[in-house]
């Protein structure tokens, strides 16, 4: 989620939650097990407030020649042309 996050049809915005997030992502790689309540909490809250949520994924489909190789994109939104080839 997040106030910055790029995908967000819901536009939901709740800084209290932001800063739980950022606190359980710096926590829970030492401490999974640790975290497991925290999370709990967040996802709690989230619901408790009901965000619209989409049905699906929206995937967009990207054609290329055959003579195109090595074509990857970074999270759905860049084609890496740097990593491109052409034959």
């Amino acid at each position: 989620m997040g106030c910055h996050y790029r995908s967000n049809p819901a536009h939901f915005c709740d800084h209290h939650v932001d800063a739980q997030v950022a606190r359980l992502a710096k926590r829970e790689p030492a401490d999974p097990a640790g975290t497991a309540a925290l999370a709990a909490e967040i996802d709690r809250e989230i619901t408790d407030q009901a965000p619209w949520v989409p049905l699906f994924t929206p995937r967009l489909a990207d054609l290329t020649s055959a003579r195109v190789g090595n074509y990857q994109y970074n999270n759905g939104f860049n084609v890496l042309l740097d990593q491109l080839w052409v034959r």
